[in-house]
């Protein structure tokens, strides 16, 4: 049986967890830990075929045999594992790799994408509990769980892309977003299933009641999961109670550069800040300045581990 890969990817906190671990419940899927380098792979892929295209090492490989050989090194990567399943695809999941879909779709056009796409009040708000969580436990946090203009930057970057590769993949790239997951996992799953063509399973409905391997890096300092929440049911119509924690600055900003945003009205996220007072249309007007001038596009997120 010919095996195949899953590209799982999206903001942090916007439910690609769940997504993996629904997936690592189907019994042809194999849906491991987060293998975190992809984007360092392809920060060489990219290193590479720049040094081709300069003929600096064209003597050495072609862009094509280039493509090869990091197609090989991540296939080999990501399906040298030890399973009991009846393998159809191997799911990689870790956020960021959103940010470099487009050349691991140059480098797999055979594989799938998933987008999960969740209310971004409520992703900073969980981006916010990590970084206080890893305060608090003397852990490294990335900048994006303590700042909210990274955060924001990041978020628009992200949405800047999918909709591109919305546009342009219309049969390996889908965006499921979190709410609709929880509120009718039957449905999206089957959708899922669909998009993947496979058999759609009944254990897909229980993923949380199942032990996944994902669980190995992503409970280890209890900052982003703990062992309970990993293997929590998600509640249908639950209101994000982390959302106190941000601050009225934080939210007016969040609101009124989102409000505008092309791709989330088209999800149905839609914001305003029509009812504003005098003193909130002061404060939001000073911290857009403050994310215009000295975050919009500054710090464009590629992210690389160390």
């Amino acid at each position: 049986m010919e095996t195949n890969l899953i590209f799982v990817a999206g903001l942090p906190r916007s439910g690609t967890t769940m997504m993996q671990n629904i997936l690592d419940s189907h019994p042809n899927i194999y849906g491991g830990p987060e293998f975190d380098r992809i984007p360092n792979i392809i920060n060489l892929y990219r290193k590479l075929l720049a040094s081709v295209e300069n003929n600096r090492i064209d003597i050495y490989a072609s862009k094509d045999e280039v493509k090869t050989y990091i197609k090989n090194l991540i296939l080999s990567l990501l399906t040298n594992v030890d399973t009991e399943k009846n393998i159809i695809y191997f799911s990689e999941k870790t956020p960021w790799n959103i940010l470099v879909f487009k050349d691991l779709m140059s480098i797999f056009p055979e594989a799938k994408f998933i987008h999960i796409l969740r209310n971004p009040l409520d992703v900073y708000a969980s981006m916010k509990t990590v970084g206080q969580k890893a305060i608090e436990k003397n852990v490294n946090a990335p900048d994006f769980t303590q700042n909210v203009n990274i955060a924001l930057n990041y978020m628009l970057t992200v949405y800047n892309l999918v909709q591109k590769l919305e546009s342009e993949n219309k049969t390996n790239f889908i965006t499921f977003t979190y709410e609709n997951l929880v509120a009718n996992l039957e449905n999206e799953s089957n959708i899922l299933s669909n998009f993947l063509d496979i058999e759609w399973d009944s254990k897909m409905l229980d993923f949380y009641k199942i032990e996944h391997p994902g669980e190995k890096n992503m409970i280890g300092a209890e900052v982003w999961y703990t062992k309970s929440m990993f293997y929590q049911k998600p509640k249908k119509n639950n209101k994000v109670d982390k959302r106190a924690i941000i601050s009225s600055s934080e939210n007016l900003l969040l609101q009124s550069v989102l409000k505008d945003n092309e791709f989330l009205n088209s999800k149905g996220y839609l914001f305003s800040n029509n009812k504003q007072s005098l003193m909130d249309k002061v404060k939001t007007y000073k911290c857009r300045k403050n994310y215009y001038k000295n975050y919009f596009n500054n710090q464009m997120p590629f992210r690389l581990l160390n």
